[in-house]
């Protein structure tokens, strides 16, 4: 039960991140929030401006602006139609995140990501290479400051090349 919880944490933490919600990130924040705000303005632009004329028109208001009879039909088709895909939008996200729910409610956390066979060959094979280069688990455990000859280092694609051995 234990590695369905780990695996359960581990899906969990790929799930909450976004930088837009942690810490610092101040010009992704400045810069999503900006873009947030245009795309707003761009929906609620053309109402504006065929509303304008419409509030202005009375005698009293110091302005006055021209319209057209063809607006009040464009402004009602216009309010219409955003309406209906306002209207499919959020059915449409209310159901993928219902669908996004169950999945991980039913698979995702009780899904085994990898295979444990697997992983404990490669442990054993990490476990091998270390105590070749460092000495023992006992020892490396005991020291408090090691210090690396340049020839223990690791090559970049060591490990994937002592995996791809170990598996065949």
């Amino acid at each position: 039960m234990s590695k369905v919880t780990n695996i359960s944490k581990k899906v969990d933490e790929k799930f909450v991140s976004d930088p837009y919600f942690e810490k610092k990130h101040f010009g992704l924040k400045f810069y999503q929030t900006l873009i947030a705000i245009l795309g707003w303005f761009g929906v609620i632009l053309p109402f504006l401006w065929l509303m304008v004329p419409f509030l202005s028109s009375h005698p009293d208001y110091p302005i006055n602006f021209l319209y057209y009879k063809e607006e009040l039909p464009t402004f009602q088709f216009l309010a219409l139609f955003l309406g209906i895909i306002f209207v499919a939008i959020l059915i449409l996200y209310i159901s993928l995140t219902l669908k996004n729910n169950d999945n991980y409610k039913n698979k995702l956390s009780t899904q085994i990501k990898f295979n444990e066979d697997q992983v404990e060959i490669r442990k054993r094979i990490l476990e091998n290479e270390y105590t070749k280069r460092f000495g023992s688990a006992e020892f490396r455990k005991s020291v408090k400051s090691y210090t690396i000859k340049e020839e223990q280092n690791f090559d970049t694609h060591f490990v994937q090349e002592l995996y791809r051995i170990g598996e065949e």
